[in-house]
């Protein structure tokens, strides 16, 4: 089966248990990172994820490709778009997806550059595919694979670049540090380890 249609059987799947959260998709959306990227391995919740990175970063050959967020199947994207953490995302990464498992959002540097629905939910829990839906999400998700973070040899730019970098470190070290009552070394070093 061709592995959107093989993604929306699985979203379905999840949906129809009654059970689902937004982490019970989480395996459909690796499967079709993985399966749609050439030679992509997506990495679910990686080591510095609970201090603040987004739910996957996509690697090939140990080289970061980009990142994804995910939200819960029908999330308000908008509303998701505007809080802090996206707003924090946005600045450091320069490759990131915003989902809510049928809607994706791409954004590269900060900005919106592409959105692709597969479909929706009905209120009876009744997928409703969107007419063009499949080919719309893979033609971003293939851009978002094909992106690469341009060189620069301004410093303004460089220096916003960093900065994004920069803001998201010193949150997630503020993170570790009010979670475990004056930080744990662990984490830190865990924290350190992903940055290096």
């Amino acid at each position: 089966m061709e592995p959107l249609r093989e993604y929306r059987e699985a979203l379905k799947r999840e949906r129809a248990s009654g059970q689902a959260t937004e982490h019970s998709y989480r395996p459909a959306v690796k499967a079709l990172l993985e399966a749609l990227g050439d030679g992509v391995s997506a990495i679910n919740e990686p080591a510095h994820a609970s201090y603040g990175a987004p739910d996957f970063i996509v690697q090939r050959n140990g080289v970061p490709v980009g990142h994804v967020e995910c939200k819960d199947v029908g999330a308000d994207l908008e509303a998701a778009q505007e809080s802090e953490q996206l707003r924090r995302y946005r600045d450091a990464l320069p490759n990131l997806i915003l989902t809510d498992q049928c809607r994706f959002r791409w954004y590269v540097n900060g900005e919106p550059r592409d959105e692709a629905r597969l479909g929706r939910f009905d209120r009876d829990g009744a997928f409703e595919a969107r007419r063009g839906g499949e080919s719309d999400v893979r033609g971003l998700l293939d851009a978002f694979f094909a992106a690469s973070t341009p060189a620069t040899d301004d410093p303004a730019e460089l220096a916003r670049r960093m900065g994004g970098k920069t803001r998201l470190l010193r949150d997630a070290i503020g993170r570790i540090l009010a979670e475990e009552a004056g930080g744990d070394a662990d984490a830190l070093r865990d924290l350190f380890g992903s940055y290096r």
